[in-house]
């Protein structure tokens, strides 16, 4: 089947789910089987989640929902799962933030890929400098530079799906790594080895992660 259809599901508002893909997978993952209600998630307040890899934004609904005083910055590298998250998030108006670009070690650019697994599992790459192919190039962004362009003092939550940009973003964590409060991260070491070993270090000193 290929479509779109709108779901409910519980207390959640409609979201939009594409079919043929993914999309029902990864409801069905964060809202049916509560995928990322870890225990130290209950009775907090966060001000500031970042939900970095946000694909049609689920996810960002589930924090929306849970969390309505915080404000949510959304990232997405992939064309087409940011405009689901778009759609998926505008009745939230100011309170949550769609950029289209991918959370990375430095500033610049990289080239969304699809590795044939479906929406949920798009990755990206260093830019080759070749033409750009159906707007498969995006902007590059380090939490620095997510923490300056909305001028925020803590992220409360960091929500990371990255399907292996993970070791680029944590190779150098020192400048950030003491302003978030907790991470809600899945790692791909099967698509970039060494990513766990790279999150461990930097976040030795953390309290709060679940993986």
């Amino acid at each position: 089947a290929t479509g779109s259809i709108s779901v409910a599901f519980d207390k959640y508002p409609h979201v939009t789910v594409r079919l043929g893909n993914t999309d029902l997978r990864t409801l069905c993952h964060v809202l049916c089987q509560r995928g990322y209600e870890f225990p130290f998630l209950i009775g907090a307040s966060p001000s500031w989640i970042v939900d970095a890899g946000a694909n049609t934004g689920i996810a960002t609904v589930f924090f929306a929902e849970h969390f309505p005083e915080a404000i949510i910055v959304a990232i997405e590298p992939d064309l087409d799962n940011f405009k689901m998250l778009q759609e998926n998030t505008s009745r939230y108006g100011q309170r949550v933030h769609c950029v289209r670009a991918a959370l990375w070690s430095h500033r610049g650019s990289v080239d969304v890929i699809d590795p044939g697994s479906g929406a949920w599992s798009m990755r990206v790459q260093e830019s080759t400098g070749e033409v750009a192919k159906l707007n498969r190039r995006v902007l590059a962004l380090t939490v620095d530079d997510i923490v300056e362009q909305f001028s925020i003092d803590r992220i409360n939550i960091l929500k990371m799906d990255i399907e292996g940009g993970e070791s680029e973003v944590f190779q150098d964590a020192s400048s950030w790594i003491g302003s978030v409060d907790a991470i809600a991260i899945e790692l791909h070491d099967r698509h970039v080895p060494g990513c766990s070993e790279r999150f461990q270090r930097a976040t030795s000193e953390f309290a709060q992660s679940a993986v």
